[in-house]
Parts: structure tokens; sequence; C-alpha cells
């Protein structure tokens, strides 16, 4: 409802249709919808909107906190392992178009398999640590579910005064964070809610010759990825596949997903799932 609102509320809903249309700003139509989708974003966590409250006292205020975030965070925390969903691989903070580029230029199976420096690490808010308490969860919490979905919680004032301040500073060519490596080359990223969005391309007599992308799904649920490394390290619960799919939702994935228990690890092999 809150999305059909603002939508309702711009006149720049033709952005969802397939093709797109041309970009005529409407300053104040467009203040107007920022304005109401930042008040949503707000509203939706109240326990972190001061922002200069402290990790104690938010901590605090989520232990009687009646939003559906705060809910959500402490039923995990008490009926959960402290460190579920924790994993030891890295978190990628953000990265220019140009890191991308040399990434899946150079690399076809990055698209499908992407890694830093070798590794598989986690993208999402909880490895971008756009509010400042993201980074005391993980240092009081680990990289865990509590403080996967609690970062995404925080996400939402952060989110919520980048639009109100970027209504000044928006101009009619404003780019994105793009690359032209050389001629008939180039690459792209945009920082979603869930993590990177990269393409790369390359282009040859009119036309495209090679077009590749990374999304964050591939980093997360990379065959030996946080997802994957969280759930080996789980300890024995008494209902897994609610937790598996309450942890595989915080990883906020771009498609449905479902989760089977197999009795034997041969099992999976036999059956493999692709995201």
């Amino acid at each position: 409802r809150a999305v059909a609102a603002v939508t309702g509320a711009a006149r720049h809903s033709q952005w969802l249709q397939i093709g797109g249309a041309a970009l005529r700003l409407d300053r104040t139509d467009l203040g107007r919808s920022v304005s109401a989708l930042a008040q949503m974003l707000t509203a939706l966590f109240p326990e972190a909107a001061d922002p200069a409250i402290s990790f104690d006292a938010l901590e605090t205020a989520l232990q009687t906190g009646a939003s559906v975030p705060a809910r959500l965070i402490q039923t995990v925390r008490s009926r959960l392992p402290a460190d579920y969903g924790c994993h030891d691989g890295p978190l990628l903070a953000a990265r220019p178009a140009e890191w991308f580029a040399a990434c899946l230029a150079t690399d076809a199976g990055f698209s499908d398999a992407p890694t830093l420096d070798g590794r598989p690490a986690e993208v999402g808010p909880l490895a971008a640590q756009r509010h400042p308490l993201a980074a005391d969860a993980v240092a009081r919490w680990g990289a865990s579910l509590a403080a996967r979905l609690l970062a995404a919680a925080l996400d939402g004032p952060v989110i919520a005064d980048r639009l109100r301040h970027i209504i000044d500073r928006l101009t009619d060519d404003d780019p994105p964070d793009a690359c032209a490596m050389r001629a008939g080359r180039g690459a792209g990223v945009i920082e979603t809610a869930r993590g990177p969005l990269a393409y790369y391309v390359q282009v040859e007599d009119g036309r495209v010759r090679i077009l590749r992308n990374v999304a964050p799904t591939e980093w997360n649920f990379h065959p030996q990825g946080p997802f994957v490394a969280a759930l080996e390290a789980a300890p024995r619960l008494a209902d897994p596949a609610a937790a598996a799919r309450l942890l595989a939702a915080s990883f906020d994935p771009c498609v449905p997903f479902d989760i089977a228990l197999a009795p034997t690890r041969e099992a999976i092999a036999e059956d493999p799932l692709h995201a």
C-alpha cells in the first residue's frame, strides 16, 4: 500500500514499464512523493528514528518495541542461538564501477560465482553498513541473522534521510556510477537494497558482443557463500527448516525460494538447487 500511494502521487510511474520513459522532472511533485516515502520508511522502524541513538539504547528499545522489525529481531534473539546465521566470510563494502569492470571483463564465471580476493563474500545492508549502528551490530552480535535483520531495518531511516537531501542536488543529467574502459567497453554499478548490481558491456561494429552482470543473489547464495556457510555452521535446532527459511529471507534473494530437508548430503548432491 505504501508503494502504491507514492507511485500514485508521482508522475514517474512510467519508469516501471518495460522500456521506461523519458524523464521530465517535476521537482515539486517529486519532492512531495519523496517526502511521503521518507515518512513511511522512518515509520517502519520508529525505534531507530533518533539519529543520535546509541546501540545500547536501541538494544533496550528492541526489547519492548512494537514495530515489525523490532518484534522479529527479538523473536530471533530469544528463540535461536546468538550466533545463528554467522559465517567467517568477508563483507563486501562498496566497490566502484572500475572494480566490477575488471572482474567481469576478465572472468566469465564471475557473473555466476563472484568472489572477493578468491573468497565468497556477503553483500547487502550488513556489508554496506549504511547506518553506523549496523557496524556496532556486527561488532556485538557478529555477522548473525539478528545483526542482518537489524542492518536491513536500519536502512529505512538512512534511505529516508538520503531521499530528503537528494532532491536539491538532483540534476537532469545526474549520472550513475559508470566508467568507459576504452572505446566500445564500459561498466556500471548501482547499490540496491540487497547489494550491488553491476553490468559490463563490450560493443564491436555496432553490435553487443559481450554483456555480463552480477547481482546480489549470486554473492549471497554462492555455492560456498555466506548462506551456505551459515547453514553449515548452524547447530542442531528443533525446527531447522523454519530457521533456514528465515536465514534465506534475511539475505533478500531476488527470486522465490523454498527450503527442503534432505536426509543425507548425498541426497542433496543428487538434487541440486540454484537460486
